[in-house]
């Protein structure tokens, strides 16, 4: 009912529905804005966890990383559930791509012939998004680390902009990687020339984004066009002198 009221007011009170349902999910928001003029903001990202990883996605954020990386819950928040991961760890990631679960040649054939969800984009095309709870996102591990005070803490600076408007960005200060309120130690104003104007860009750019997404079909079309572009692995199931033989590779929908 509020989402209703807000869509039909002069001056919207809340943002509208779509934009809020993307702020929770991360994967969604690099997709919507993956085409846009802020892409170049966007940090090297790589879907992770039931089968979703991709070896030239992976290795892209392996390549413009150093030792570590982190690993976020595609819809985590309050740092809940981050972890930072060693190059060994990230690189484990490789040996996931495939199937929603690990399983034998025989079970694939048996549930790709009975239409059953065998991969990630079955689900998707199934309007089935539980998944969300299951997979993450793998980035370079920014080094957000200064030194205030002679102590070295980990930083994090937020932003705010209402109405599209900047009104102020604070940096917070933690004794450990995930900086988030409930670890935070200090915090000072920050101020950097052209900083309130990426910001304003930014968020103008999601808003606009946001607003030519259909409300009911959103998380749909943004998934299968993350999947028609990155392609994805399947068996194709051949006969060869009566044995039924698999061969695995990409397949790119058009």
């Amino acid at each position: 009912m509020w989402n209703w009221y807000n869509e039909r007011v002069k001056q919207r009170t809340v943002n509208s529905y779509v934009a809020q349902e993307l702020t929770t999910n991360k994967l969604l928001q690099y997709i919507l804005l993956s085409r846009t003029a802020v892409q170049q903001q966007l940090i090297p990202s790589a879907l992770v966890g039931l089968g979703a990883t991709r070896g030239p996605e992976l290795e892209n954020v392996l390549a413009q990383g150093e030792e570590q990386f982190i690993f976020k819950p595609l819809c985590g928040l309050q740092s809940i559930g981050i972890n930072v991961l060693s190059r060994e760890e990230a690189e484990k990631f490789k040996e996931e791509e495939g199937t929603l679960w690990k399983m034998s040649m025989a079970e694939e054939y048996r549930l790709l012939s009975r239409n059953k969800p065998v991969y990630l984009d079955h689900l998707v095309e199934r309007g089935d998004f539980t998944f969300e709870k299951a997979v993450g996102l793998v980035q370079p591990l920014i080094d957000t680390r200064k030194i205030a005070g002679g102590e070295v803490f980990h930083t994090a600076i937020r932003a705010i902009v209402c109405n599209e408007q900047f009104v102020g960005a604070y940096i917070n200060y933690s004794d450990v990687p995930q900086v988030h309120y409930s670890h935070t130690k200090k915090v000072e104003l920050f101020e950097e020339r052209g900083f309130p104007q990426l910001c304003e860009r930014i968020v103008y750019t999601f808003l606009d984004e946001s607003k030519r997404l259909d409300s009911e079909r959103f998380r749909t079309d943004l998934y299968q066009r993350f999947f028609r572009e990155r392609g994805r692995i399947e068996r194709t199931m051949i006969p060869i002198n009566g044995v039924l033989n698999t061969v695995k590779g990409m397949v790119r929908r058009i």
